[in-house]
């Protein structure tokens, strides 16, 4: 019954832990290198869009890919899967399929994994060069992405410190910013959320202890 009492106290000191590290903010290492990010995320998988025959539109919902889905956020036309010839061949990555995209106000469009991911990047081509277009990744405000000139490409991802399911792509202002992107990079499998400790965190868990070491003192006497 001692043993038994213990691990109880033992899975509570746990869950304490647990609680503390889920409200881990997030921290972002930002890559406009493929290169390095490639070396930095270590196994990444790929999607090109390159299945896709017809343009496909998420305008007012939801298309299912292998490892994620997209959903528009608002009534914006231009949230699809672009097939050529391109709408607008002007936001072209590399002459295949695409998504082009829309950020405006309120409008924009969800990113949501099918499984914990700890990195993203994509090839980018005209974004924040007029309105701009802010990055949020779970609960973690990411920040707006990079201006790159209409007709441009470059590659824009980041690294973070714990695991999320959900990208979104919204604007902080009233400006519209089209653009296109291809090629999303982005990490197969969850790795542990780091723990950290903190004066608060230890206060909690000598609590959780000495809560603990009350309640076997109680039931060894009775």
């Amino acid at each position: 019954m001692q043993t038994t009492r213990k691990m109880g106290v033992i899975a509570l000191l746990v869950s304490s832990l647990a609680v503390s590290s889920s409200a881990h903010a997030l921290s972002f290492t930002t890559f406009v290198d493929e290169t390095a990010f490639r070396s930095a995320a270590g196994t990444l998988s790929t999607e090109t869009f390159n299945s896709f025959t017809v343009d496909t539109s998420f305008r007012n919902g939801t298309v299912n890919l292998t490892d994620f889905s997209l959903t528009g956020i608002g009534n914006i036309t231009n949230n699809i899967i672009d097939v050529p010839p391109l709408v607008f061949p002007v936001v072209n990555i590399d002459g295949t399929q695409l998504v082009l995209r829309v950020t405006c106000g309120s409008t924009g469009f969800n990113v949501t994994f099918n499984a914990p991911i700890t990195a993203f990047g994509a090839t980018f081509n005209s974004t924040s060069d007029d309105g701009l277009t802010r990055l949020q990744v779970g609960a973690d405000t990411f920040g707006n992405i990079t201006s790159i000139t209409q007709g441009n490409t470059e590659f824009y991802g980041f690294i973070a410190d714990g695991n999320f399911t959900t990208l979104t792509f919204n604007s902080p202002n009233a400006g519209l910013d089209g653009f296109g992107a291809d090629n999303f990079l982005y990490t197969s499998a969850a790795t542990p959320v780091p723990f950290e400790f903190s004066p608060a965190l230890g206060l909690d868990v000598l609590g959780t202890v000495w809560l603990g070491h009350r309640v076997l003192k109680k039931k060894k006497f009775k």
